[in-house]
């Protein structure tokens, strides 16, 4: 009996994680494709530091821009009176777009280190390398993080909430020239050589072990916001 009703409950959770990637449907597509060209930029790269950054940065501003992208569509299309009109748990919900969140920021990370990979084989000039998997799992970390904060203000307000994407977009957008304009002081800082003295493996894998428990928990705080909410 139990069984069966866990199996239902993940074929309800599977049907949602679907639609939450059919809203994506377009965004997927375009993020493939300038995941594939941040790759390429990357290998054309030939400094210690710039590969690994404009990596870096595809990753966020892609993975913040399908975030984004999703929330405006589930405005526009009412999506949560919508969905509390079906027999479908609200936790389920909640639990389904945190899924759906990281696949799809899989996905651009997949994307994103096979192509520089690819794209530094294919150039084979000896001063540019791929994507290290430890770049990967600490953008990631760092991302999901983020999503830890935001998440469940999202699930609180999601209209002002896209206020803050506004804003956040345009100094997304900003960064590179900003970064561009002062790497040289960037690089030479005393913040950064501290850094690149710590052991990155570790460190790495210590800020994704805090990452998946914070967002566990952010997991658990958007349930209890979203089981209140009220339509």
């Amino acid at each position: 009996m139990k069984q069966g009703i866990c199996i239902r409950g993940w074929v309800k959770l599977k049907h949602l994680i679907m639609k939450d990637f059919r809203i994506l449907k377009t965004i997927i597509i375009i993020s493939i494709i300038a995941g594939l060209l941040f790759s390429y930029i990357s290998s054309r790269v030939p400094t210690e530091y710039g590969s690994p950054i404009i990596l870096s940065y595809g990753i966020i501003i892609l993975g913040y821009i399908g975030l984004m992208f999703a929330g405006q569509k589930e405005i526009r299309a009412k999506s949560d009176i919508i969905f509390n009109s079906f027999p479908v748990k609200r936790n389920e919900i909640v639990k389904a777009k945190y899924m759906s969140i990281i696949l799809y920021l899989l996905l651009i990370s997949g994307i994103v280190y096979i192509g520089s990979n690819v794209f530094a084989i294919l150039a084979s000039n000896g001063t540019t390398t791929g994507a290290r998997l430890r770049e990967i799992l600490f953008v990631l970390g760092l991302f999901v993080l983020f999503l830890s904060v935001y998440l469940p203000f999202e699930f609180y307000n999601i209209g002002k909430v896209q206020v803050f994407n506004s804003i956040f977009y345009i100094l997304l957008i900003l960064l590179p020239n900003l970064v561009r304009k002062y790497v040289n002081e960037i690089v030479n800082s005393k913040i950064f050589r501290t850094l690149m003295k710590l052991d990155f493996n570790t460190f790495t894998m210590v800020l994704l072990g805090v990452s998946i428990i914070s967002y566990v928990i952010s997991l658990n705080i958007s349930k209890g916001i979203y089981d209140k909410k009220e339509f």
